[in-house]
């Protein structure tokens, strides 16, 4: 795994988690052989072995001094707010020469320039740590030095597929077991009883699910609605039982999550405020066995908002239930209401049928056969996409937008992809949202400068884009390393994710990102 990343023996310094040429100080520069290190729990990084070069403009430098040092993820910027995050992880640890032996270890670097520390040894502990290495040297008088840095990441090896996880480890939400946070992707820590992971879906609320080849459905994060039927917190993936067969679609809300059959079934499990499960009630009550949705014709797609559900049928038209307001659920009443059985929705235009839906916090958008795009519900942030901050309480085009094939959205904006393989972005900017540069709302679709775009992702404040070759983009509001590219801070353009070589679905929860690989 990785491989496509690997860094040549002598190259430009990789001296930032963001995997950029750094600027050393003198002349003096200093590379690791490559920027990820991988072993498992309790073993050694020895193939290949931990190790940098050193060299300046003359070539390879001998004797110099490198210090390397093994440093924890810094903590990140988002407190837990809803009691849950109490959880048995371990911490991910690592030294030199043997376990609990020192975090540090300086060598000299040889006639070739390499600097090889003492090896490496893992505790238990699975995700992500930083190392760095330091060289110094002094001539004539004078010191210089340079720095870089590379990840080690520890996780237990599968023969089979297992998704990848990134950013806040908040509620076990990483699903590593660990209580660090994964600035770069790294293995969830599925059971070796697991098969091939071909499937993911991610809870709104800090929780990762997967289904695996012999339809198993996998949990892990937090259980505060009782989406994982648990009743705690669960660090690693557990399997999830009374599951319907033949799973398709794996799609959360706020309070429930949702699987699609390939029947075009709908179940849906978690609490029951806001007429989640349409069946006629409102009470707060928990369904930890998933429940049939009734009164819904074969379903081809889900599209969860906060506290509704969109379902897209196979003749093209759309339905909702759940939680209303701002126009959420696009029926045209302005008060706060539910809907507890499944209603159409209408407005489109005649002769037209819906091919994809995306829901949202208080909206959803969706695209119809003539590559026109429809938006509904809250507008402050302009998550509509028309130019206003005008709440929409039924469907409203964006004229800006032809020739869209998918949308995608969550919280407060949305995406999609158009015919040509580009895509536009609209919704909140504050954060660099929109990948296009800008922190200002623009209330209008933007071009973040992508081509080759398969498919679109949101997480709260985040973007991704996987690409037809199976690489993937990252930006936005990164406090948490939510968007799995080493750095930390608000991205303001796409940033290309490393580590994980080609990927074939994406999948978001608040603050954490979810990779399946190809």
């Amino acid at each position: 795994m990785g491989g496509a990343w690997a860094a040549p023996a002598i190259a430009l310094t990789v001296a930032s988690p963001a995997f950029a040429a750094s600027t050393p100080v003198s002349v003096l520069t200093v590379e690791f052989t490559q920027p990820f290190y991988t072993t498992t729990p309790g073993g050694q990084f020895s193939s290949p072995v931990v190790a940098a070069k050193v060299w300046d403009a003359s070539g390879p430098v001998t004797n110099a001094s490198v210090t390397f040092a093994i440093a924890p993820i810094e903590d990140t910027d988002e407190p837990d707010t809803e009691g849950d995050d109490d959880f048995d992880g371990v911490d991910v640890v690592a030294a030199f020469g043997r376990l609990g032996g020192p975090p540090a270890n300086t060598v000299m670097s040889s006639a070739t320039g390499q600097a090889t520390p003492e090896v490496i040894h893992a505790g238990e502990g699975v995700g992500v740590l930083r190392v760095t290495a330091t060289a110094v040297v002094t001539r004539d008088g004078a010191v210089e030095s340079a720095m870089a840095e590379a990840y080690i990441r520890i996780f237990a090896y599968t023969t089979t597929t297992v998704p990848f996880s990134a950013g806040y480890r908040g509620t076990s939400a990483l699903g590593t077991g660990s209580k660090t946070n994964n600035p770069v992707p790294a293995a969830v820590a599925m059971p070796s009883s697991a098969a091939d992971v071909i499937l993911l879906g991610a809870g709104l609320y800090r929780a990762g699910f997967a289904l695996d080849a012999s339809g198993t459905v996998w949990s892990w994060g937090s259980d505060y609605y009782r989406t994982q039927a648990v009743r705690k917190t669960q660090p690693i993936p557990v399997p999830f039982a009374k599951m319907p067969n033949d799973i398709v679609q794996l799609e959360g809300t706020y309070y429930a999550m949702f699987a699609l059959t390939r029947s075009g079934e709908v179940w849906g499990w978690g609490y029951n405020l806001e007429g989640q499960f349409a069946d006629g009630t409102t009470i707060g009550t928990f369904r930890e066995t998933p429940v049939r949705i009734p009164n819904l014709g074969p379903v081809k797609k889900l599209a969860g908002g906060h506290y509704n559900m969109h379902a897209l049928l196979e003749d093209g038209t759309l339905w909702n239930w759940g939680y209303g307001r701002y126009g959420s659920l696009a029926d045209g009443v302005t008060t706060v209401h539910r809907a507890t059985t499944p209603k159409r929705v209408t407005g489109f235009p005649a002769g037209r049928i819906v091919v994809d839906v995306a829901g949202r916090n208080d909206g959803a958008s969706a695209v119809l056969d003539d590559g026109t795009v429809w938006s509904w519900g809250r507008n402050g942030e302009g998550q509509i996409g028309d130019g206003t901050n005008r709440h929409r309480y039924v469907p409203t085009r964006i004229t800006a937008l032809t020739g869209a094939k998918r949308v995608s959205s969550n919280y407060w904006n949305a995406g999609v992809v158009l015919d040509d393989g580009t895509c536009r972005l609209w919704g909140y900017a504050a954060y660099y949202n929109l990948g296009n540069g800008s922190a200002s709302n623009p209330r209008v679709p933007v071009d973040p400068g992508l081509t080759n775009v398969a498919e679109l992702s949101w997480g709260l404040q985040t973007g991704h884009a996987l690409l037809t070759d199976g690489s993937v983009y990252g930006w936005g509001y990164n406090g948490n390393y939510e968007t799995g590219t080493g750095v930390r801070g608000a991205i303001k353009t796409p940033l290309r994710v490393p580590g994980i070589g080609a990927v074939k679905q994406i999948a978001q929860s608040q603050y954490s990102t979810y990779f399946l690989p190809a």
